[in-house]
């Protein structure tokens, strides 16, 4: 039995599982594959990995994790969790894991609209989050601050009517 299952092998369940496996818990970490960023070529605004590909990103982060010996990783996907009586039984790849605590880290699934070109450009040229994934891949603003609609700093000021 481990002592906890995490859902999730991306930023979040690698940040958990870190942290427990210094404690010497034993943990399985299961994952899909699956990171929302996994279109977007760069990341920015990660503190230490700006500008770092996102898959670079986790492929550091599982590897930093998979350095401890109380931890296992499987490739798959979590079908099923059920609390037991001792903690939590989950079904992922047609195996069954138990374990005593139970970490969701699974992130979160854009569903696209039906929009012509909007899949083949998710992650190029239209972005999930602009702030982490975008800028300044947006021409022609060269800044955050150089646009009246960025979402960070407001409208300016100076264009401001007074009432």
């Amino acid at each position: 039995m481990y002592d906890v299952i995490i859902i999730g092998g991306s930023y979040a369940g690698l940040a958990a599982a870190l942290q427990l496996v210094r404690a010497r818990r034993r943990v399985l970490i299961l994952d899909g594959g699956q990171r929302r960023n996994r279109f977007a070529s760069h990341s920015h605004g990660f503190l230490g990995q700006d500008g770092q590909p996102p898959g670079a990103i986790a492929a550091k982060g599982k590897a930093e994790v998979l350095a401890y010996p109380t931890v296992t990783w499987k490739d798959a996907l979590a079908a099923e969790a059920v609390r037991t009586p001792d903690g939590f039984v989950v079904r992922a790849g047609g195996d069954e894991f138990r374990g005593k605590r139970l970490i969701l880290a699974t992130g979160v699934v854009d569903e696209l609209p039906a929009v012509p070109g909007l899949e083949e450009r998710w992650g190029k040229r239209v972005f999930f989050c602009p702030d982490w994934a975008a800028w300044p891949s947006w021409p022609p603003v060269r800044s955050p601050r150089a646009s009246p609609y960025s979402s960070r700093n407001g409208p300016d000021p100076a264009k401001r009517r007074s009432s």
